[in-house]
């Protein structure tokens, strides 16, 4: 197997085969918001190693819109999967806090960071912190199903922090 990295327009990029199709990737920022050398050689490694070993997937390209308007027709609306209350919560979700947010991102690029600063955006509103629990619950479910479904690598979810809920007891 064989592959490259080359540099165009200021941005590093990683060049492989699949078969005989060619595959170019942009090498992702790291933590300090630049592109290495090394990071480029590990993810050319790493897909190198996936194509060999067969384990290689091809990631299909939406926006969260797109994403999110399929599993809400082909899951959610579903009686098999969700009861309808449940269903009906989840569209009120989607339409009101996390469409607006992130309707026109492409879903792989959302990444853990984003969510995070959702989080504090809705924790700002003056939101409750089960209320936010309540909204991330389906993004995280939705994002768990576009792995399955070939549209993600991982969903960034479990990288988030979820906001501290209280219980309080009741008095009687």
């Amino acid at each position: 197997m064989r592959g490259s990295i080359t540099k165009k327009n200021g941005r590093l990029y990683v060049i492989y085969y699949v078969g005989k199709k060619q595959k170019w990737e942009k090498v992702p920022d790291n933590k300090h918001g630049r592109q290495t050398k090394s990071d480029a050689q590990k993810l050319l490694a790493q897909r190198i190693n996936e194509v060999n070993s067969g384990t290689y997937r091809e990631i299909k390209k939406t926006t969260f819109r797109e994403f999110a308007e399929r599993w809400l027709r082909d899951y959610v609306d579903d009686p098999n999967h969700i009861k309808a209350s449940t269903a009906e919560s989840y569209h009120q979700i989607f339409n009101a806090h996390l469409m607006p947010r992130f309707g026109d991102h492409w879903l792989s690029n959302i990444t853990a960071d984003e969510v995070q600063k959702f989080v504090a955006a809705l924790s700002r509103r003056g939101l409750s912190p089960k209320t936010i629990r309540n909204c991330l619950a389906p993004m995280n479910t939705m994002f768990r199903h576009a792995a399955r479904w070939g549209y993600l690598k991982a969903s960034p979810m479990p990288d988030v922090e979820l906001p501290k809920t209280t219980k309080t007891e009741m008095g009687f």
